[in-house]
């Protein structure tokens, strides 16, 4: 039975809103994250909009809760993504990374001032370090000199189209031999001590921020800012035209969450059903019962019906006439003028009602 906006009362209409509320409140709460960098992060400092570029790319999306997830694609098509992982991968896992990074795989270590991803690259095998003291230029820079603007950018397939570059709050990579891709102005320092100002012990000079170097069969491009892949940066100078780059030369991107609780509820259920082939068959089967007994359960109800007969009460007389046969019908003992007293009654009553709704 359908009800309209004018028979609902206010607690009725409360009820509703609130539900609403509450079912919408569950869906963003189970799909969104707030973890920096998080895939899964709509707001400004998420990489949802990483995801989004792989997508307009047509780059397939992998979300790896675990490093067994490098194991289950073709190296020479993918590039894995690892921003500021927050702890240290496992002997295990690190292995599983240089395995897919020695057979051809592309890895991008996106780091700042972590202290997981070293020990990562020298597990694989790679030789650029990532330097962990904020770099600030004084004169190439955004809305602040923790901005720097990177103008000198050298030539390469992960760099063709890409002029500038725009960080934020980066530090700056020890190439240890490997190609440099992108470095700072001859107007940037190693801010060591966070105060702000050019001590006598800093000095101003140039600082790789990006680089790429061959490991085994594969690369490793490290970073020296996750910032550059987050939402609010992703469109400052040509730093989608790097990410585009980066994708757009594999046909499968791995975005490793491993080491970061970045992955929502209801997407990680998503995500473990899609990875096994027994809990797809057991959901399959408790969903065709469901449906199996739901159908049986309402032709059941229905039949019930059927042998009760219309169960709604009789709607209740409206003419004068009507209404008078069924108070003598049910108070015979009454006068004349005791039954049409409260007929009357009853039509101004109902008279009433209609002119409120």
């Amino acid at each position: 039975m359908s009800v309209s906006w004018r028979q609902a009362t206010s607690p009725r209409a409360l009820l509703v809103v609130l539900t609403v509320v509450v079912v919408l409140a569950l869906l963003v709460g189970g799909t969104a994250s707030a973890t920096v960098f998080g895939a899964y992060n709509p707001s400004w400092d998420g990489a949802s909009e990483l995801r989004a570029t792989a997508s307009a790319v047509e780059t397939e999306t992998v979300i790896a809760e675990n490093a067994s997830e490098y194991g289950a694609t073709t190296p020479e098509e993918t590039v894995g993504f690892i921003l500021s992982p927050e702890s240290q991968y496992t002997p295990a896992d690190a292995a599983r990374v240089e395995t897919f990074v020695r057979n051809g795989g592309t890895l991008v270590v996106a780091e700042d001032f972590g202290t997981a991803s070293n020990p990562l690259l020298a597990s694989i095998g790679a030789d650029t370090r990532v330097d962990g003291r904020l770099l600030r230029d004084e004169r190439f820079y955004g809305e602040s000199p923790e901005m720097p603007l990177i103008q000198q950018v050298n030539a390469h397939t992960y760099t063709e189209g890409v002029e500038s570059l725009t960080l934020n709050r980066p530090t700056a990579v020890e190439p240890n031999g490997s190609t440099v891709l992108a470095i700072s102005s001859n107007y940037t320092y190693a801010d060591a001590n966070l105060n702000g100002e050019l001590d006598d012990s800093e000095s101003l000079r140039q600082f790789p921020v990006a680089t790429v170097e061959s490991v085994g069969s594969g690369e490793v491009v490290v970073l020296g800012d996750p910032s550059l892949f987050i939402n609010v940066m992703i469109d400052r100078s040509d730093n989608r035209a790097f990410v585009e780059n980066l994708l757009e030369t594999h046909e499968t991107a791995i975005i490793d969450v491993s080491q970061v609780d970045a992955v929502p509820p209801l997407i990680a259920a998503r995500l473990t059903l899609e990875e096994s082939v027994p809990l797809q068959l057991v959901v399959g089967v408790i969903l065709v019962v469901g449906i199996s007994y739901w159908g049986v359960g309402r032709e059941l109800l229905s039949t019930i019906r059927q042998w009760l007969g219309p169960t709604a009460p009789p709607e209740r007389p409206t003419q004068p006439k009507a209404i008078e046969q069924r108070i003598r019908a049910r108070f015979p003992e009454w006068d004349e003028d005791r039954v049409q007293r409260v007929r009357e009654e009853v039509i101004k009553r109902q008279q009433t009602k209609e002119d409120n709704d």
